[in-house]
């Protein structure tokens, strides 16, 4: 009987983690940037938006390639991306190298995350695969939060160039590790082969995985618009300083974490996909009511924020937790996983120029954000639902290839 292999099960978290703070480095350093470079207000927000636009197009693509490429090839590819592309982004003296750098460390991150998830189930025992893949999911929140967290106690003696290096250096040690771990990620001797067009096409008939996608989409949506708005609110509507606004936001997304771990043990124990996604939808939209009524008390507005993101950090433990389930075949989980990252990533993009319009719309008033945030909730329900009468139905009826979707271990989820 294969057993997990926890050491490379925490090595491609860990990578994940690194490969995340890519995403978490940017908002405390933009000001020095701007500073340096001279960046316009727009300039700066498409050095911010870099990986949620590339994500949101091209994510699918790139694990439609990874099974044809190889999954530890392209991962590793992809570190190697985001290191030069820190190092060009560390030395550049301009906008445009900057944005390039940018693009690159991007690309390298969309590369990765779509390719560590398959490689944790190489390593994981079927009776595991619920589990790791649910644990994986910390690897955005845990990266992001404790960049955000750190960054402003580093800055002031490495600058925003050397916490680049420093970020480097630790991305390169992460491919190293996997790179040493490579034959706990071998893939089987007799996986089949075929063009990626093939795997993608393939991935986009499983209707599970758009059930994964639409409440990954929905839950995105919801939790970073938070995220990117809480210290523009509590800056300009509560009069805190910008250190202290960061502070409490990075510690919203580090309260994600907790729900992420629980998610995968719920998952693990048995307890339906759809059931959880259901749930998370609902209490979300419950806290975001009370997070934008300004007839509560400071203090009880930003319990519901960690609220809000710790319970639902569960959305996304149980999301990745069916790739395995709704992959037609072990090589389509990369594809999978790619179309759930794209997913997530066009909520990143969609959801905050919503609100602000919705808010400006409104008067400035926030409640008038509740109505998108309520309705993305909403489908968020309708898409766990679904899931529910999908996952009841024998597997060989609901994938693509007929007969070839991947077993998971130990449970009735499917």
């Amino acid at each position: 009987m294969q057993k997990t292999s926890w050491a490379a099960v925490g090595i491609a978290i860990f990578s994940g983690m690194v490969a995340a703070a890519a995403i978490g480095k940017v908002p405390p350093a933009l000001p020095a940037m701007r500073d340096q470079l001279g960046l316009t207000m727009v300039e700066a927000g498409w050095v911010m938006s870099t990986f949620a636009t590339l994500g949101g197009c091209c994510a699918l693509f790139f694990g439609g390639a990874s099974a044809r490429v190889g999954e530890l090839r392209l991962a590793l590819l992809g570190l190697a991306m985001m290191v030069f592309g820190a190092l060009l982004g560390a030395f550049a003296q301009s906008y445009t190298l900057l944005l390039l750098s940018r693009v690159l460390e991007g690309s390298g991150f969309i590369a990765v995350v779509v390719t560590l998830p398959s490689l944790i189930t190489r390593s994981t025992a079927p009776r595991d695969y619920r589990l790791t893949l649910g644990l994986w999911s910390i690897y955005l929140p845990f990266g992001s939060s404790v960049a955000m967290l750190t960054a402003p106690f580093l800055l002031p003696s490495l600058g925003w160039r050397g916490l680049w290096l420093v970020l480097a250096g630790a991305t390169l040690a992460c491919a190293t590790l996997l790179y040493r771990m490579r034959q706990r990620f071998v893939a089987p001797a007799n996986a089949p082969s075929g063009p990626a067009s093939d795997v993608i096409l393939e991935t986009l008939r499983s209707p599970g995985a758009w059930c994964l996608t639409a409440a990954f989409f929905t839950y995105t949506l919801q939790w970073f618009t938070l995220m990117v708005w809480l210290p523009s609110f509590l800056v300009d509507h509560r009069g805190l300083s910008v250190s202290l606004a960061g502070a409490l936001t990075a510690g919203v997304v580090a309260a994600n974490v907790p729900g992420n771990i629980v998610g995968g043990w719920l998952v693990h124990r048995d307890i339906r996909r759809g059931t959880l996604i259901c749930g998370t939808s609902l209490f979300m939209l419950a806290c975001a009511f009370g997070i934008f009524d300004e007839r509560l008390p400071d203090a009880l507005r930003y319990g519901l924020c960690l609220l809000f993101t710790s319970v639902g950090g569960i959305l996304p433990a149980a999301a990745f937790s069916g790739l395995t389930a709704h992959a037609p075949s072990p090589r389509h989980i990369g594809a999978v996983n790619g179309l759930l990252v794209q997913g997530s990533n066009l909520g990143q993009f969609i959801g905050p120029p919503a609100i602000a319009a919705a808010v400006t719309a409104g008067g400035g008033d926030w409640r008038a954000a509740t109505g998108l945030m309520a309705g993305a909730a909403v489908a968020g329900v309708a898409a766990g639902l679904l899931l529910l009468v999908i996952e009841r139905t024998p597997p060989d009826t609901r994938s693509a290839p007929a007969g070839h979707a991947v077993a998971e271990g130990g449970g009735s989820n499917c």
